[in-house]
C-alpha cells in the first residue's frame, strides 16, 4: 500500500490550509507564545499544558503559560503542577487523553496514568516511533503528537 494516496495527501493539504489560516488569525500574543514553546528542548509542564488546552477550546489563546498549568494540574492529579518542569512523553500522553477525553483500553481504564496513556496512544497511532513513559519530550513533537491528537477528534466529529 502506497504511503502517499490521493486522500492522505488531499486531506494533509486540506489540514495545511487550515492550519496557515488559523495561524494568520490569531492574536501576535498567541504566536510569540507558542514561538517560545517550540525553541524548548525540552517541554515544558507548562508549555504542554497551554498546547492542550488551547487545542481543546478549555482555554483562552490569551492565557499565560502558568494559568495553563494551574487548570491542567486540576485536571491532571498525578501531574507535578510547575510549570517549569519538563515533561515526559507518558506524562504528555496522560495529560493528551484526559484533555481531550480519548478512551483507554482494559490496562489503562484499571490504572490510568502516564505508563498506560503512552501505550494506548502508540496502539492509536497518535504517538509515532520510538516511544516509552520516561522519554523526554521536544516541544516539536510534542506539536505533532497534538496535531495527530486533532486530527483524530475532527474525524470522530465527522462520523457524528
Amino acid at each position: 500500500m502506497p504511503f502517499f494516496t490521493g486522500k492522505r495527501i488531499l486531506r494533509t493539504a486540506l489540514l495545511a490550509v487550515i492550519f496557515c489560516c488559523a495561524v494568520f488569525t490569531v492574536s501576535a500574543d498567541f504566536n510569540t507564545t507558542l514561538d517560545s514553546i517550540l525553541t524548548e528542548d525540552q517541554i515544558s509542564f507548562g508549555s504542554a499544558s497551554f498546547i492542550l488546552l488551547t487545542g481543546s477550546g478549555a482555554l483562552s489563546e490569551d492565557a499565560t503559560i502558568e494559568e495553563a498549568a494551574a487548570k491542567m494540574a486540576e485536571m491532571v492529579p498525578k501531574a507535578d503542577a510547575s510549570a517549569d518542569k519538563p515533561v515526559t512523553m507518558g506524562m504528555f500522553s496522560y495529560m493528551a487523553m484526559k484533555t481531550y477525553g480519548i478512551s483507554g483500553g482494559i490496562m489503562y481504564r484499571f490504572f490510568p496514568g502516564p505508563r498506560y496513556a503512552i501505550r494506548e496512544l502508540r496502539y492509536k497511532k497518535i504517538v509515532q516511533g520510538n516511544a516509552y513513559s520516561t522519554m523526554t519530550l521536544s516541544s516539536e513533537r510534542a506539536l505533532r503528537i497534538m496535531g495527530r491528537v486533532l486530527d483524530r477528534e475532527e474525524k470522530k466529529n465527522a462520523e457524528k
